[in-house]
């Protein structure tokens, strides 16, 4: 019986809304018109897409972060992480309407830019969601209504391990979104309903408020923002963060549907020998021994001490000998990214990294919460500016990144721009594996002059297998 009451309700809900989105005569007696008034073509951004050509073998896309869906947390993601330096990758199953194709007819939206048509009904038929399944995700189809987290959700996050929703860096996150975005109450206009609505409250006594829109202030009362904003004024991803990503160098992809992620098979095992290994083994060994430009003799200390005399003209290091090198050479020193390959034209990615916080797996409860929150105080831009006022290092802040004590800074502002171009290195422990293969490795070509590369790369894959194995 309770199956059956289920199976009506599904059935009804289903019936409502076939009749709302398609009885012709409902939408001329409520005065419905698939066309706004004053509509006119609104050209916005024009998005690239990656196009992948028809094939049977695997198409394969380097990149260091994958993002799944276009929506307001997809679209926000990709622009931060884009700006901050990384490869990014939006995919979405949806696809991209231009403003000018947009408000849809109630018809064509259902089909175009909603998940399952837009009858997505719960198990047991008592709810039905609007997903947006479309470029820009719910974000397209939303009614631009901008409301924080309440309290109550905050706190349940953060008691679930997550502190950053607790405290005041969580509220300034709010305000960068809700300004990119242009969330405000201004130039609302209210229809008739909710004109009633608000004086009834008032007269109540009841507390009540208008909710901001991501309108930038302008006027806009269409009614069908639901089928995609027409004149571009709701600032949703494929308006704002979006664009912006596609700026910082993201790439996408349209009509994707991701069913499964597969990494590698146990998602740990290194990948050392490799063609790309055995050239950097010999770029190394001809440094050495065939352009001789490294000499005989030469250790860590030693190619320091002959960079800050002014026998070496150059030397890769990290920011940590930022000081150091600054009080030694003065004007004459100068930092700077990697220089381009000349055999791919691209710029190098090594890995980049810095001090990381360790927690043991154990810790829980106040303990945790404790740790947790020390690391998000020590974190946060105030600290790391004050950091780098102190150690003259970059900081691991973005913001910190951004802010004029680096970028007014000739060295740090070289090298933040080394980092952005560099890949985040891999917090794994089996990384320790890896390097200490490399490091035997590059002794064995540099100290020993051993130029059978591939026997190199194939003893240092050895290496590295049999250290994961032993962890």
């Amino acid at each position: 019986m309770r199956g059956m009451r289920a199976l009506s309700k599904t059935l009804a809900t289903l019936v409502a809304r076939a009749n709302a989105v398609h009885n012709g005569l409902l939408h001329q007696l409520s005065g419905y018109t698939n066309v706004p008034k004053d509509w006119r073509p609104v050209k916005g951004h024009e998005f690239i897409f990656t196009q992948v050509a028809a094939g049977s073998e695997p198409h394969v896309i380097e990149t260091d972060v994958v993002i799944v869906g276009s929506g307001p947390g997809g679209g926000l993601t990709a622009k931060n992480l884009a700006e901050a330096g990384h490869k990014v990758l939006v995919v979405d199953k949806g696809y991209w309407y231009p403003p000018s194709h947009l408000p849809m007819t109630q018809a064509a939206g259902c089909q175009l830019l909603f998940a399952v048509g837009g009858t997505q009904i719960s198990e047991d038929g008592g709810v039905v969601t609007l997903s947006g399944s479309t470029w820009g995700g719910g974000g397209t189809v939303n009614w631009s209504v901008c409301l924080d987290p309440p309290d109550f959700v905050r706190t349940e996050w953060a008691d679930a391990g997550l502190p950053l929703f607790r405290n005041s860096d969580f509220d300034e996150c709010l305000a960068r979104v809700k300004k990119l975005v242009g969330a405000s109450t201004k130039g609302l206009t209210h229809n008739h309903q909710n004109q009633v609505l608000l004086k009834g409250c008032e007269k109540l006594g009841w507390k009540v408020g208008e909710a901001p829109q991501n309108t930038a202030g302008k006027t806009h009362a269409c009614g069908q923002c639901h089928l995609g904003c027409g004149s571009a004024e709701k600032m949703g991803p494929a308006i704002t963060s979006l664009p912006a990503a596609a700026k910082a160098g993201a790439q996408f992809m349209e009509g994707f549907n991701v069913k499964k992620v597969v990494f590698a098979e146990d998602g740990v095992t290194p990948t050392l020998d490799t063609p790309e290994m055995q050239s950097a083994l010999e770029f190394l060994y001809n440094l050495k021994y065939t352009e001789q430009v490294m000499p005989a003799e030469a250790d860590y200390t030693i190619a320091s001490d002959l960079f800050t005399t002014g026998s070496a003209a150059m030397i890769v290091n990290g920011d940590w000998e930022l000081g150091n090198y600054a009080d030694q050479l003065g004007d004459d020193l100068g930092v700077g990214p990697l220089p381009t390959v000349a055999e791919t034209g691209e710029d190098p990615a090594p890995y980049t990294a810095g001090a990381f916080y360790m927690v043991p797996a154990a810790t829980e409860g106040d303990a945790l919460t404790v740790v947790l929150d020390f690391m998000a105080w020590s974190t946060n831009t105030e600290n790391q500016i004050q950091m780098v006022e102190e150690l003259r290092r970059l900081p691991a802040n973005a913001e910190a990144l951004a802010d004029p004590i680096v970028t007014d800074d000739p060295l740090l502002a070289g090298a933040a721009e080394a980092v952005l171009k560099g890949t985040p290195q891999p917090t794994n422990v089996e990384m320790r594996c890896v390097f200490d293969a490399m490091n035997t490795a590059v002794r064995d070509v540099l100290g020993a002059g051993n130029d059978d590369f591939a026997a190199v790369t194939a003893a240092m894959q050895e290496a590295a297998d049999n250290c994961v194995a032993t962890l």
